[in-house]
C-alpha cells in the first residue's frame, strides 16, 4: 500500500461528508471536517478577532474550508475560477468563499456550522472507536490494601517514613538546602563575632 492509498483510506473512513438541504429553496450543501493544514489557516485567520467577531469569523472561515458542494457546483479544489466585470478571475477557494458567505443570512452559518461541529464531533468518536495502541502508564495503580485478617502480623509503616522515589529526592534536596542555609548562617554569625 503506498502512501497515496493510505491518504485515500484516511480521508474515506475519517472524513465523512454530510449533506444539508433546505428542501422547499431547492438549496442543498455538503460538507467536510478540516484538514490540519485548513485548521491552521482557520486559526491564524481569526487570531485577532474577539468577542462576537470572533465567533462570526470562525464559523464563516471555518465554513469556507468545510463546505464542498452547493447544489452542482463542486468546491473540493483549491482555487474558484469566476467572472467578474466580464474577467475570468482565480481566487482561492477559502479566500472566495470567506467573502460569499459573508452576504449570507448569519443565522443560516450558525446552523451549517452547527453541522459542521457534529460532523468534526462525530469523526472524533469514530477515531477513538477505531484506534487501538498500547498505552504508556506513568505509574501502576495503588492497589486497596485489604484489612488485615484475625491473627495475622503485618509490618508497619513509619509516617515519616519516604513512600517512593520522589519524596526521597525532594526531602533529600529539603535537607540540602537547610544544611547549607545553616552553614552560611554560622558563617555570618563568625563573622560578626570578628568585627566586634
Amino acid at each position: 500500500m503506498s502512501l497515496n492509498d493510505v491518504l485515500t483510506l484516511v480521508n474515506k473512513t475519517f472524513k465523512p461528508r454530510r449533506k444539508v438541504d433546505f428542501e422547499d429553496v431547492g438549496l442543498h450543501i455538503e460538507l467536510e471536517p478540516l484538514t490540519s493544514l485548513e485548521e491552521v489557516k482557520v486559526t491564524e485567520s481569526v487570531k485577532d478577532a474577539e468577542g462576537a467577531e470572533y465567533m462570526e469569523a470562525l464559523r464563516r472561515n471555518s465554513l469556507a474550508f468545510a463546505i464542498k458542494q452547493i447544489n452542482d457546483v463542486n468546491l473540493d479544489g483549491e482555487t474558484i475560477t469566476y467572472d467578474s466585470e466580464g474577467k475570468k478571475v482565480t481566487k482561492s477557494k477559502f479566500l472566495y468563499m470567506q467573502d460569499y458567505l459573508g452576504q449570507w443570512p448569519s443565522s443560516i452559518l450558525e446552523n451549517l456550522f452547527g453541522v459542521f461541529s457534529n460532523v468534526v464531533a462525530e469523526t472524533e468518536d469514530i477515531i477513538t472507536k477505531k484506534m487501538k495502541h498500547e498505552a504508556f502508564i506513568l505509574s501502576a495503580p495503588v492497589a486497596a490494601e485489604e484489612p488485615p485478617k484475625p491473627g495475622e502480623l503485618r509490618l508497619v509503616k513509619e509516617k515519616d517514613e519516604p513512600e517512593d522515589d520522589a519524596e526521597v529526592l525532594r526531602r533529600r534536596v529539603e535537607k540540602e538546602g537547610t544544611d547549607a542555609q545553616a552553614r552560611m548562617d554560622d558563617t555570618l554569625a563568625k563573622a560578626e563575632e570578628k568585627k566586634e
